[in-house]
């Protein structure tokens, strides 16, 4: 009895192996896991995963992970690196300043009555119907003024290849004195960063400007 039961348990399991049980040959076999490296991936890796790396939400090249260009840059398709957009209509906005204490001219006070200088930053904007484009912040009576208005929109090409003339006035109530003035021409670098300061001395020991995507 004992070796008929034996018996009947091995055909059993022998009968599943045949169909296809845990020990059949057809099931997948596993892949091993690619990673995305330098060496495997021309593009940029998302994860694991290797992609084209030209997406302005996903560039890059070599095997590096991908990266999104902000701001004022577009992906190089051919490069697959960000790189600023010389199609954009930017924004240039002096933000801030800081004033020396003293009128450096006389080392005198700003203003007969000892008051701090009434500033405004006037921008000379490249433009390409020839003559400048003239635009003026608010005035602000402060030895560090803070300014969201008065910029000029100029496109990215003009900005690369034509200077910005920015001015500094003290406002007074017979005449605008000017207190500075500087011409500049601008880089990839600082429109790929957003920003610059600039020193403008002996009066102005900082003067930014930020550019950003007119609307």
């Amino acid at each position: 009895m004992y070796r008929t039961l034996v018996v009947v348990v091995l055909a059993t399991l022998l009968i599943g192996a045949d169909e296809g049980g845990c020990g059949d040959s057809s099931d997948p076999v596993p892949l091993p896991l690619v990673e995305c490296t330098p060496d495997s991936c021309t593009g940029c890796c998302q994860g694991t995963t290797c992609i084209a790396g030209t997406a302005t939400s996903a560039c890059g090249n070599s095997g590096v992970f991908c990266s999104a260009c902000l701001g004022l840059t577009i992906c190089n398709v051919e490069r697959r690196e960000c790189e600023v957009d010389s199609a954009a209509l930017i924004a240039i906005q002096p933000t801030q300043a800081v004033l020396s204490p003293r009128d450096p001219t006389d080392d005198s006070d700003w203003d007969l009555d000892g008051s701090v200088p009434d500033v405004v930053v006037e921008l000379r904007c490249p433009n390409p119907g020839g003559e400048p484009l003239v635009t003026r912040t608010p005035e602000i009576s402060s030895l560090t003024p803070q300014w969201t208005t008065g910029g000029c929109s100029v496109s990215a090409e003009l900005l690369l290849t034509h200077p910005i003339e920015i001015k500094v006035f003290d406002i007074d109530t017979l005449f605008d004195d000017e207190v500075a003035t500087l011409s500049h021409t601008l880089t990839r670098e600082e429109l790929k960063v957003g920003t610059i300061s600039v020193s403008m001395s002996p009066a102005i020991n900082s003067l930014t400007l930020t550019f950003t995507r007119a609307r």
